[in-house]
């Protein structure tokens, strides 16, 4: 069984969930399992975010359920080795590395042609925010689906976009340049404001090396609902998934700072990064 799918850099997505069932099934009837490797698109370097806790069940939680950081530096093939070795899947897995390839090299600098991945994943843009903006799915807040930029918009009919600047400084805005601007999504797989004229922000990157997009998120998030006390909204169910159970939700609505929940992240960064280190492959 060959397995050649592109990832994306974020705990979110479901290629490995996918590549995991395909694994579970392999096994049971003596297949085995080659993962033609592809480069982490957002570079295997960096590892950012909040850390799951435990392996989830790809059949409950098909979304997330890996016992990573939101932004992991891992390609599809060391996750599949993870999930081997940590789900005791006992597959005979082969990974085929992808030649070339380095642990700092963005896709980019690969010199390969981006090919969305998925439809609302349009270009390499928007996959450095999507390991931040994808928290936005478990909110009433657009993302942007609908656009030609999803996961680099955030927006409501409600919301006040300079009000949100004015809240953000510091820290979280490293690397990164945010704008007020004004969008209407049509068709939206998420069915948020379907021909609706939003107010947002847009984000662009300014510096790869520095930009954080799981920090910036936390701070938007933080800032959103501030500022828009009455018309912000978690989906608890949604949100909690993404973010890997009620923490950082309870944290926003307990009226934290970004700052100090971002703090509370590193021991767990500082774990993941060394248990991930036997499973990496280049």
């Amino acid at each position: 069984m060959l397995v050649d799918l592109q990832d994306i850099g974020a705990r979110y997505y479901t290629y490995i969930a996918t590549t995991v069932q395909l694994m579970r099934a392999a096994t049971r009837v003596g297949k085995r399992v080659i993962v033609l490797d592809r480069p982490d698109p957002v570079d295997g370097a960096a590892v950012q975010g909040n850390v799951r806790a435990h392996m989830g069940d790809p059949d409950s939680a098909f979304s997330g359920f890996m016992p990573v950081a939101m932004r992991y530096g891992m390609t599809l093939g060391e996750l599949a080795r993870l999930a081997n070795a940590e789900m005791s899947i006992g597959a005979d897995l082969v990974v085929v590395p992808a030649a070339g390839w380095s642990r700092a090299m963005a896709y980019d600098q690969t010199g390969l042609a981006w090919v969305k991945p998925s439809p609302n994943m349009p270009d390499l843009e928007s996959a450095f925010h999507y390991p931040g903006t994808c928290l936005f799915e478990g909110t009433n807040v657009s993302v942007g689906r609908g656009t030609p930029a999803a996961f680099q918009l955030i927006g409501a009919p409600w919301l006040d976009p300079d009000a949100v600047l004015d809240r953000l400084r510091g820290d979280s805005l490293a690397g990164v340049d945010i704008t007020a601007t004004t969008f209407t999504p049509l068709a939206p797989t998420d069915g948020k404001y379907g021909g609706v004229a939003l107010r947002g922000l847009q984000l662009r990157v300014r510096d790869r090396a520095t930009y954080d997009p799981t920090k910036l998120a936390v701070a938007v998030l933080v800032a959103v609902r501030a500022t828009h006390l009455a018309q912000f909204q978690f989906r608890a169910q949604s949100f909690d998934r993404l973010a890997a159970g009620p923490e950082l939700r309870t944290a926003i609505e307990a009226g934290r700072t970004a700052k100090d929940i971002w703090s509370s992240w590193e021991p767990d960064l500082r774990r993941f990064r060394e248990a991930r280190r036997k499973y990496l492959i280049y």
